[in-house]
């Protein structure tokens, strides 16, 4: 629970993922499982095939340290789930390395993309729907809804998105923030989107999401 004039951020939900640009996969789920269960990861569900072009059934493969590892070989994903920015990246690099350096399977001039997907509470000792509300206040599309719906509206979520981009882009940004709805008036829900061909911008964002956040909301609050 935030204090007066104290600001907290609690993380719902932090990926990191890349995708390959293989007609079949190069790495195989077996031998990942088995290679990474040497480093010290804890395997959690045994890789499971379908018939003889093996169609693997993605799930949770692997954790360690907090984190949830996913590899899904049929839509050519190595994915990393946690709490921390700062663990699922270096967790997320490590299984990189152990990839490139261990399986000898250098794959990174066939990625598709990176991406990471953060979601965030932040309690505030201002009231976020007060503040969502005003951020916007008095347009005419508010006027206009108002008036065709018989009851004041106001803005209930903030968005923005990259600019003249689709959101199937390999190239997307995309930010909103809103008041969590439970608790309308104490926590923001913050949810960032950011994927690219550039790796190191991706994890940029992720390392840097603190900052980011407290840039926003001091913006909107201000």
């Amino acid at each position: 629970m935030s204090e007066e004039g104290v600001y907290e951020y609690r993380p719902m939900r932090v990926r990191l993922s890349l995708r390959t640009d293989y007609i079949f996969f190069p790495v195989d789920s077996d031998d990942f499982a088995k290679t990474i269960e040497a480093q010290g990861y804890e395997v959690k569900t045994a890789p499971q095939t379908m018939g003889p072009i093996r169609l693997e059934i993605p799930g949770q493969l692997a954790v360690k340290e907090g984190c949830n590892i996913q590899l899904d070989t049929n839509r050519q994903i190595l994915g990393v789930d946690g709490d921390s920015p700062q663990r699922v990246i270096e967790i997320f690099e490590e299984l990189e390395g152990i990839i490139i350096d261990d399986m000898k399977i250098d794959y990174r001039d066939s990625i598709k993309f990176y991406e990471t997907i953060i979601d965030y509470h932040i309690y505030s000792p201002k009231n976020p729907r007060e503040i969502i509300e005003n951020a916007l206040k008095d347009t005419k599309l508010e006027r206009v809804l108002s008036t065709l719906l018989g009851i004041e509206v106001a803005p209930f979520t903030l968005r923005y998105a990259s600019k003249e981009r689709l959101p199937n882009s390999t190239e997307w940004m995309d930010l909103r923030i809103e008041p969590f709805v439970r608790r309308a008036d104490k926590i923001y829900a913050f949810n960032v989107v950011h994927r690219s061909a550039e790796g190191e911008e991706v994890k940029k964002t992720l390392q840097s999401i603190q900052d980011i956040m407290a840039s926003v909301v001091k913006e909107i609050e201000t």
